[in-house]
Parts: structure tokens; sequence; C-alpha cells
């Protein structure tokens, strides 16, 4: 980490029990094949991932300054059931 980027670090205090969700319709970029992390049509694990991440800087944005973001440290995560083209899927946090 270079000394600026170390410098401009801050820390925030986010209140317990802080809650987002985000809503999506799978379509085929989606999908393990469009990502090819698998060779199904269902919703790739990458992309379940990145919607779980943009809900967490959805709900913590009111905490931010202009310029920051929150980044993840920790993911784990498992799958109900597939989530087909064309189904809607929530992701919560």
């Amino acid at each position: 980490m270079t000394p600026d980027l170390r410098a401009s670090l801050r820390s925030v205090t986010i209140e317990v029990g802080l809650k987002g969700a985000v809503t999506l319709v799978v379509a085929d970029h989606d999908t393990a094949i469009a990502l090819r992390s698998g060779s199904v049509p269902v919703l790739a694990t990458p992309e379940m991932i990145s919607m779980i991440e943009y809900c967490c800087i959805d709900a913590t944005k009111d905490y931010m300054d202009e310029g920051e973001t929150s980044v993840g440290a920790h993911v784990c995560v498992s799958h109900e059931k597939p989530t087909y083209v064309d189904e809607e899927y929530v992701v919560s946090c």
C-alpha cells in the first residue's frame, strides 16, 4: 500500500443492523455460461457475488464521503436453488 493511499484511509462506523436489498432479473450475460464459470444457463456465482458487493455498497453509501466506497474482506455464499434466465432474484445484506 502506498503512503498516499494509507494516509487517505479512514475508519467508518456503520450502524448495527443496517440492511439493504437489490433485485435483478437474470439475463443471458449473467449466466455461468456467459461468465465461463460453468456450463449451465443459470445465475453465475461470480454475478451473485458481484450483486452482494453492490448491495453492500448501496446500503452503506450514506456513510461514505465523495469518492469513497466499501470493500469486501470475506465472502461465504451458498445457492438455495438455481435461478434461470428471466427469473428474478433478490440479494439482501
